[in-house]
């Protein structure tokens, strides 16, 4: 036999073994292994097997029961909801867990659930089987699920572990047999309190009737504003309040607590965003009472805040931080105490009002300020009187004497300027050392006064009467040059 022909026929040998073992492969599957499953090759290619069938109207409750506990989910039918008066083609039923019924839940997460049990299907059956431990199912260590009907013996469900083989899918065991069946809902496997709804709260948005170009109706949705705002607490050794003032020349933010001074800093922008909802990591407690405040460090909070966004009313209480960083906090008027991360809070439970104020004292806008008057120790030694016409400015100074306009505003810019470093507290007595008053041409005006803090390189402020900050003795002098400058100040 040629040396070719004979090759040839051991190919052909080789391809008519891979063939008929490739044949074996999918004729007879191989099983994927693992934790017992599939005690047989025909066990994979079983039909699928309905174990629980149950209509909505027929069930009475479903009984969860695990290593956290107990709880019972019920069906709530369509007219006790009012949908079934509603004209819907189909009302559908909600549902709802026994002795919670008061609370917000969160109805889809336990309609997902409930749908899953009242229509079971095995994707697999494993039969009896002596090892029920490598499935999760041995007694003491599964958890329960009990289908209660109307009519009929209860149906009784023991929860495995979920596959770790190459099938997706829970171990479960009903009437003595294992099953798989298509991973259930983490509601078996949890608590109660895991289907309270997570919304601490949340602020409508703000809006205002108007009428459009046409004479039409139009609702417009305005930005929103934290109308009025104090917060206190074991954490704060005085009050922060802000409230909002239409006709602020700044944003509309104004501090008045534990200063006066113009808000509207990007510390406060995040404070509105922070306060306009809140949604929790984890419900911690229902039903809790006055007695049960301090085990969730409420009882004397360490921030509390109350204020008004938008026209509408708000308090919140939190604990300090655990060693996680995580907070409990209490709606007011709510009897839960949800657990939030830290940073969910942080903008009003770590408030810093030096954060939340303006540097300046008072920062004046230029093109309002009609006239302007400086003292030092008492004594009158500058006016400013702007005359504006027909776009031009004059400026006169004592003396019936004029200065160009470009100087007065080098001289206005650096003095407010003028920027606070300090709220700690200070004599604010006497006669001050500088004072600036601001006549605008609306006929309002401000007043600032500086002490000198005995000992010390710094003044204090006060603005219109009102303790405002420490500001460094070293802002001074350029400010004094400036007056030697125009001749005000004779030495």
């Amino acid at each position: 036999m040629k040396k070719s022909v004979k090759s040839l026929l051991i190919m052909l040998a080789v391809l008519v073994v891979l063939g008929g073992a490739a044949a074996c492969l999918l004729l007879f599957p191989a099983e994927s292994g693992g934790e017992g499953e599939g005690s047989s090759p025909a066990a994979s290619e079983e039909p699928k097997e309905t174990l629980v069938q149950i209509e909505e109207e027929d069930l009475a409750s479903i009984l969860v029961e695990n290593s956290q506990g107990s709880f019972e989910i019920a069906p709530v039918p369509p007219e006790e909801t009012g949908e079934a008066e509603s004209g819907m083609a189909e009302a559908a039923y909600t549902y709802t867990i026994k002795g919670l019924e008061s609370y917000s839940l969160d109805k889809a997460r336990l309609q997902n659930a409930a749908g899953e049990v009242l229509s079971l299907t095995a994707n697999r059956s494993l039969g009896e089987q002596e090892d029920l431990a490598q499935y999760g199912l041995e007694d003491g260590q599964a958890g329960k699920v009990t289908v209660n009907r109307k009519n009929g013996e209860p149906l009784v469900l023991s929860l495995g572990i979920t596959s770790q083989s190459g099938t997706t899918g829970q171990y479960i065991l009903q009437d003595g047999k294992v099953y798989m069946v298509p991973a259930l809902s983490d509601v078996f496997a949890g608590t109660a309190l895991d289907c309270v709804s997570r919304e601490v709260y949340s602020i409508a948005d703000w809006t205002m009737d108007g009428i459009d170009e046409n004479g039409e109706a139009t609702v417009d949705t305005m930005p929103d504003t934290l109308f009025s705002m104090e917060i206190t607490g074991g954490s704060f050794s005085q009050p922060i309040s802000l409230e909002y003032v239409e006709k602020s020349r700044l944003n509309g933010y104004l501090l008045t607590s534990p200063v006066v001074a113009e808000s509207g800093t990007a510390a406060c922008d995040n404070l509105v965003s922070a306060l306009k909802s809140l949604s929790a990591d984890t419900v911690e407690a229902v039903d809790v009472q006055e007695g049960d405040l301090a085990a969730f460090g409420l009882n004397k909070p360490a921030a509390r805040v109350s204020f008004n966004m938008n026209n509408q009313e708000m308090a919140l209480a939190a604990s300090g931080k655990d060693g996680d960083g995580n907070r409990f906090v209490m709606l007011e008027g709510q009897s839960i105490v949800y657990k939030v991360g830290n940073a969910k809070v942080s903008a009003w439970a770590e408030a810093d009002p030096m954060d939340l104020r303006k540097g300046t004292i008072c920062l004046a806008n230029i093109a309002d300020v009609e006239e302007m008057s400086l003292t030092v120790d008492g004594d009158m030694v500058y006016h400013f009187t702007i005359d504006s016409q027909d776009g031009e400015s004059t400026v006169k100074i004592p003396g019936g004497r004029e200065t160009s306009y470009e100087d007065y505003a080098a001289f206005f810019q650096k003095l407010t300027a003028l920027a606070v470093f300090s709220l700690e507290e200070a004599p604010c007595e006497g006669t001050p050392a500088f004072q600036v008053e601001y006549q605008y041409k609306n006929g309002s005006g401000d007043t600032v006064c500086f002490y000198a803090v005995e000992g010390q390189d710094r003044y204090a402020c006060t603005l219109n009467g009102e303790f405002n900050g420490l500001v460094r003795g070293s802002e001074f002098p350029p400010l004094l040059e400036s007056l030697r400058f125009y001749g005000a100040i004779v030495d």
